[in-house]
């Protein structure tokens, strides 16, 4: 075969703006809440704050919660809850940044989650679906998300009933500050790369009414680079075909704005209402520079272009909820009603000028539409139930509705100022539609030092999908139950063990369904599986805690095996292009140990370790590859507090991610390195400073090793970013005849 030069030709970097030049000379400055608060003192970091569903917040009996109270970790029946109150990084950066600091989390280059090594989990912000969170654009979404306004981040991997089952790994719920009484916060953040942020957050009380709001605006400037090397041959013969080189440089300019509002209501002592509204709005600026070579089998370059991408991108999200809630009796029992509406909208916007150099060609043009829309109207209805013998009665129906909307468009090649032409191959409309109804009952009860929690939902959904162009329909039905049941044991005061069983699920994302092509670059194609069928998995662990004070450790071991799992497939249609598209897996398995340890080594130095051994075998033979395939991995993760004195902190964390296995080849891991220090000024003025992956050393190479197809891609993200801030607390402290932010 033909070796490819190791480094590939790389295009010229779109010109920097004036707010990274200031970057380079270091001057990076934030300041962080300015706040104002009502003698009312918030929750506890342990304390459920974020109450948005009752069914979605379902409380442990008190005689099996284990608190770590220096490592912020709260141990109950069905899940972990982890305090941001000490990492530096929730002060400064986004909800992707602290995300990696938690155990059992790893988050990839682009801001994408994944729980023990599946990145297919479900996202909530207090406990509700948040629709720009569970889709293909996730990381970009949890990169503009800052997470100076999170009390928590809840970890659920095999969540009881009253949860949705979708998702394989589980659910991250991130649970956001409510503060009660009167209060207000304003932020102002700038940090290197031209970043900033502005926010600012308050709440109030009417008498029965509850009143509170935010408003923020996010900058985010991302660069990136990608290599990739494909080569093709025979898959029969081995004779080697040709091979491509492409190099690539990347910036992602995004703006983003939101705004919340929303009222809680005291209709008597047994009736409440309350209602929130939310906009956010993302626009992204892109700029895009690629050159790409080709050579034959001798290793002679029988092609050479390059291609710009100037382009834009804008997301709106917006969702309205309303909740009414009655309270049955004073111990919990209740009934809620909610009803919620979200809808999300992207157009994307591409420009392509092409350049080829060898052979010799005029330029070419070309242009790239595509639009998405998505709405989502959910009304649930849940009838709590406290009984005696500390017994939870939970019963529940849920439906949701999905409608989704693609208009894709894409121009055929023309010579720089002719007349645009759509090309059919990649111009299309494609609907699809969604609808699940659900029925569910969970009961928790303790019998002596062994708590219970069990629990059934049954669903039945229905999906029709349309593609307008080609006047291709289709439909499809299926009922499914997904039980689940959770045992934990107290053993002394400190320790517990606990088993655990789920059933769970993965639908197919919309545009995983549509047949039509979309182009990612001049040497791949991508394309939807309208015979793409549910991913279906059962889940099992068994845990053991131990926490005391400062310490802490548990182990958890877990095993899923799954049924049509999804995979990527890279397939050659040519000498020089590939073709991606989504499959279904005959079955595949995986399983491992957690390990996670908190406490402290000297005086005034603290620590936390985690980490996952992580095995995957995978079954592609109903994919033409015999036999089956299985890898070991890890993932691991490490911080350090030093406390100097009582008014320096200094934090590491270091987290590390191991070789994961794929059908057709593997992915490669990389190790990071985050840094933080706080100085107390005063006692209510406090300095921050964060450098994230100091190292610049966070990237994703992903290899595909085929009889017909050899491919590397690696991708890196100029992911170094310095921000310092300052930190203003001001506390409310009633005074005869004064103001009460005094």
């Amino acid at each position: 075969m033909t070796s490819l030069p190791s480094t590939p030709p790389r295009p010229t970097r779109p010109p920097q703006s004036s707010a990274r030049t200031l970057s380079r000379l270091g001057l990076c400055l934030a300041f962080v809440p300015v706040q104002a608060w009502a003698d009312t003192p918030a929750p506890a970091s342990g304390q459920n704050a974020g109450q948005a569903l009752a069914s979605g917040d379902q409380a442990a009996s008190a005689d099996i919660v284990v608190t770590g109270r220096a490592s912020g970790t709260t141990t109950t029946i069905d899940r972990k809850s982890y305090s941001l109150a000490n990492d530096l990084q929730a002060k400064t950066g986004s909800v992707a940044d602290v995300l990696r600091n938690l155990p059992s989390v790893t988050v990839d280059v682009d801001g994408n989650p994944s729980l023990r090594g599946d990145a297919n989990v479900q996202i909530l912000i207090d406990g509700r679906p948040a629709p720009q969170f569970n889709k293909a654009n996730r990381g970009a979404a949890l990169e503009q998300l800052g997470a100076d306004t999170i009390d928590r981040v809840e970890v659920l991997t095999n969540p009881p009933a009253n949860f949705k089952p979708d998702g394989s790994a589980g659910i991250i719920n991130i649970v956001t500050k409510h503060r009660r009484g009167r209060g207000a916060a304003v932020q102002a953040n700038i940090g290197s790369g031209g970043r900033f942020n502005l926010g600012g957050t308050g709440n109030t009380s009417l008498g029965a009414l509850a009143v509170h709001g935010a408003l923020s605006v996010r900058r985010d400037v991302r660069d990136r680079s990608v290599t990739d090397r494909k080569q093709t041959s025979d898959a029969t013969t081995g004779a080697f075909r040709s091979a491509t080189l492409l190099g690539s440089d990347s910036r992602s300019d995004r703006l983003s704005e939101s705004a919340t509002l929303g009222g809680d209501l005291d209709l008597g002592k047994i009736d409440h209402l309350s209602a929130e509204g939310s906009y956010t709005n993302r626009f992204d600026h892109a700029s895009y520079a690629e050159n790409d070579t080709s050579f034959d089998p001798a290793g002679a370059t029988t092609g050479r272009a390059s291609r710009d991408r100037p382009g834009t991108e804008k997301q709106t999200s917006s969702s309205a909820m309303l909740r009414y809630r009655h309270d049955i009796s004073h111990d919990g029992s209740n009934l809620t009603v909610l009803a919620q509406r979200s809808e999300t909208t992207e157009n994307q916007q591409l420009h392509y000028a092409d350049s080829v150099l060898l052979p010799a060609a005029d330029p070419t043009e070309q242009r790239q539409s595509l639009r998405f829309g998505e709405v989502t109207r959910e009304l649930s209805i849940d009838f709590t139930r406290m009984m005696p013998a500390q017994a939870k009665l939970i019963l529940g129906y849920n439906l949701q509705r999905d409608d989704n909307h693609f208009d894709n468009f894409q121009s055929v090649a023309v010579a720089a100022g002719g007349a645009e032409i759509a090309d059919p191959n990649f111009t299309n409309v494609f609907r699809f539609g969604q609808t699940v109804q659900a029925w569910y009952g969970s009961y928790e009860r303790s019998i002596g030092k062994l708590t219970v929690l069990a629990g059934l939902r049954v669903e039945q959904t229905n999906v029709q999908t349309d593609q307008v162009t080609s006047d291709e329909r289709g439909s499809r039905s299926y009922f499914r139950a997904y039980p689940n049941l959770h045992l934990m044991q107290k053993l002394t005061d400190h320790q517990t063990i606990g088993l655990s069983y789920g059933n769970r699920v993965i639908r197919p994302d919309a545009d995983d369904l549509n047949p039509y092509l979309i182009q990612r670059d001049a040497f791949t194609l991508r394309r939807g599986n309208p015979n793409l069928m549910p991913q279906e998995i059962q889940s099992f662990e068994a845990s053991w805690s131990y926490e005391q004070g400062a310490t802490s450790r548990s182990a958890t071991l877990f095993y899923r095996r799954i049924h049509n799992s999804f995979t990527v497939v890279t397939t050659p249609i040519d000498a020089s292009t590939v073709l991606v598209t989504e499959e279904n897996l005959g079955r595949s398995q995986s399983g491992g140990i957690e390990l996670a340890a908190a406490g402290r080594i000297l005086r005034g130095i603290t620590y936390t370790i985690s980490g996952n051994l992580l095995y995957n075998q995978i079954d592609a033979s109903n994919l033409g590859y015999a036999g089956t395939r299985s890898t070991v991995s890890f993932d691991a993760k490490a911080g350090l507090d030093w406390s100097l004195d009582a008014k320096n902190v200094v934090q590491a964390n270091v987290g590390a991610v191991g070789r994961r296995l794929t059908p057709q080849g593997y992915r490669k891991g990389y190790v990071t390195l985050d840094l933080g220090y706080q100085r107390k000024l005063r006692p209510n003025l406090t300095l921050t400073a964060t450098v994230s992956d100091v190292f610049a050393s966070r990237r994703e190479a992903s290899v595909i090793d085929t009889p017909g197809l050899s491919e590397r891609i690696d991708r890196r993200l100029a992911g170094q970013i310095a921000l310092v801030g300052l930190s203003w607390n001001l506390s409310g402290t009633k005074k005869k005849g004064g103001n009460a932010f005094q």
